[in-house]
């Protein structure tokens, strides 16, 4: 039990490498594109997943446990929280004041409506492809990292991995992600 829970949390980890959307953070498509062309190539993404790979693997082993994953995620926590916290002080001055967070509010209510009128819009595409029968599931499998099954994704299994991945998302075979290939991915991504 405890084997499958650390496979489930390393494989939520080693996927959570690969949802890096263009749609929420067009800082992080600018970032992935190191060569500036608007695509993101395999070469790109891989060194952006080997980069964070590198992050988590604290003790430098070349391979993550789940101590390591769990440092890096709250680390990632920490750092979330200072930025929603330096986005609500908006005269920087280190206090959240009553308006500031009555704006801030604002501004999340606006994109979370934003963000569910594109959710109804998808539902609706979706309900087309079931009806025509595109867009199935079936050969999917479950993505687990850790091919030999001991509980520690290492850094063979990350590259496979990583592989793996950018081949998923490369939906139309060309060999590069645009902004709307790394947008379905981060959607998917986020689903637990």
């Amino acid at each position: 039990m405890t084997n499958r829970i650390l496979k489930t949390a390393l494989a939520i980890g080693i996927a959570s490498t690969f949802s890096l959307g263009a749609s929420a953070a067009p800082g992080k498509m600018a970032a992935l594109d190191l060569n500036g062309d608007t695509f993101v190539d395999q070469t790109e993404f891989l060194s952006a997943a080997n980069e964070k790979f590198s992050t988590m693997d604290a003790d430098g082993n070349g391979a993550v446990t789940k101590d390591e994953r769990q440092a890096f995620r709250k680390l990632k926590r920490e750092e979330r929280a200072q930025r929603q916290f330096d986005r609500k002080d908006a005269n920087n001055d280190g206090v959240i004041s009553q308006q500031e967070d009555i704006d801030a509010r604002a501004a999340r209510d606006e994109k979370r409506e934003a963000a569910r009128a594109e959710r109804r819009e998808r539902k609706a595409e979706r309900g087309e492809k079931r009806r025509s029968k595109e867009g199935r599931r079936g050969d999917r499998q479950r993505f687990n990292p850790d091919a030999n099954g001991d509980g520690v994704v290492d850094v063979a299994e990350h590259g496979a991995a990583a592989q793996q991945a950018f081949a998923r998302m490369d939906t139309n075979d060309d060999g590069v992600l645009s902004a709307e290939e790394l947008k379905r991915k981060k959607r998917r991504g986020r689903r637990h």
